[in-house]
């Protein structure tokens, strides 16, 4: 069967562009997991170890002291802190692969399904694209989507950043259509993966926040109500989880201490404190609400250093938004010459697209994600794969950046060819 026959017969609605697009897609990502070698890994970071410990009838816990040292590897011999440092989202996700003893099989089973995730996701970045730029724009999204090397990573990177890229753009398409509709329609849809995405990041609540607000100022009382309470009762057995375990109300989870230190420091950005906190850390009560106490000694610090060095806080400002925007030096694999030249040309590409499309009142909801993802990294730190979080909403704009600049070599080479053509020719 040859390739139009294959294509016709398996997805007869996908333009065969795009087709060519998403085999182009799973290629990348297959050669990407066979050279990285993530296949053979043992290690999900956070989210596998609590899975582990899950496994291991240990409940929801991480945290274990060893050696003096803070240590999160699933160990069998110690008995890790509960824990609510990640949201449960990512944990339950790899909870059914990791029931499987053989590590090749899990980790095939994972990257097959993130990879199909990922295809998903670039199908809908060219629905999204298409139907709210221009079809040229969407291909141009798509394709980068494909081969761009950060995109292509996270199938096999063991965090939530597939998952959360199809939360993304498929909230995205809800409400965009809830502008030409009406937004009763779609509120149960768009508060269900509002929610689901806050149990993949805890802290895109502030994003639904941003939401709330924006939609109390429009004066739509009874949207703004209804995710409210959707949001509120579906994010409230973790909530209620949370209180039961550490005799306390941690509302989202105990994260919020440690990233905040990390970016908010005497050292530099992204470090995880020095051997003064490694001392008071091992000082801590060492019962069930460690990771509180763990949470409320580095907030305290994060705090105390912006009290005490509000301009060194102010320099950081810059640093924090190139860290975001341009890229991250805080990762080995981002230092890379070439990813970073990738990296800047497809910002670049999405501001030339941001300023060539702007209308708050069609892209509102697109301003307000870079708006929210812009304040998390001033308010904590940008890892590379935070940046490859936000960089799925500005797939439209570098396709629709890269269009116009076609379109204006286009128009200057035509502008030419008719210049050439009007000049009268000289008589020898």
């Amino acid at each position: 069967m040859n390739y139009a026959r294959l294509k016709q017969k398996l997805f007869p609605n996908v333009p065969k562009p795009l087709f060519a697009i998403l085999i182009l897609a799973c290629l990348v990502r297959i050669i990407i997991a066979v050279v990285m070698g993530t296949v053979h890994a043992d290690f999900y970071w956070e989210y596998g170890e609590t899975a582990k410990n899950i496994l291991a009838g240990r409940g929801y816990s991480l945290y274990y002291l060893l050696n003096n040292e803070l240590a999160l590897r699933f160990d069998s011999s110690v008995t890790p802190f509960p824990s609510a440092l990640m949201a449960p989202g990512y944990v339950c996700f790899l909870l059914p692969f990791m029931m499987m003893s053989n590590v090749l099989v899990c980790n095939g089973f994972i990257i097959i399904v993130q990879t199909i995730f990922s295809l998903i996701t670039i199908f809908l970045i060219y629905k999204f694209t298409a139907k709210y730029f221009s079809e040229r724009a969407a291909l141009i999204s798509c394709f980068i989507a494909s081969v761009l090397p950060d995109f292509a990573y996270t199938v096999i990177s063991f965090t939530p950043t597939a998952l959360y890229h199809l939360g993304v753009i498929a909230v995205m398409i809800l409400l965009y259509s809830s502008i030409q509709t009406t937004l009763h329609t779609k509120t149960f849809q768009i508060s269900v993966i509002f929610v689901l995405l806050s149990y993949l990041r805890g802290e895109f609540i502030l994003f639904v926040i941003l939401f709330l607000l924006l939609q109390i100022f429009s004066r739509q009382w009874k949207n703004a109500g209804i995710v409210l309470i959707i949001t509120v009762s579906l994010l409230s057995p973790w909530t209620i989880r949370n209180y039961f375990v550490f005799d306390q109300v941690v509302p989202l989870g105990t994260g919020f201490g440690l990233n905040f230190y990390r970016g908010n420091n005497p050292e530099e950005i992204g470090s995880w404190g020095n051997d003064e906190i490694k001392k008071e850390i091992l000082a801590l009560p060492q019962d069930r609400k460690f990771e509180v106490h763990l949470d409320r000694l580095y907030r305290q610090r994060a705090f105390n250093f912006i009290q005490s060095h509000p301009w060194q806080e102010l320099s950081n400002i810059p640093i924090k938004l190139f860290h975001l925007w341009i890229f991250s030096p805080l990762q080995q694999r981002s230092n890379n010459i070439l990813f970073q030249l990738v990296s800047g040309c497809f910002f670049i590409f999405s501001i030339i697209g941001l300023i060539a499309t702007f209308s708050w009142q069609r892209h509102t909801y697109i301003y307000l994600l870079l708006f929210y993802s812009t304040v998390i990294a001033l308010l904590f730190f940008t890892l590379p794969r935070h940046q490859t979080m936000m960089k799925i909403i500005l797939l439209p704009l570098a396709g629709a950046g890269l269009e116009f600049l076609w379109n204006v070599f286009q128009h200057k080479r035509e502008k030419h060819r008719n210049e050439i053509s009007q000049t009268p020719t000289k008589l020898v």
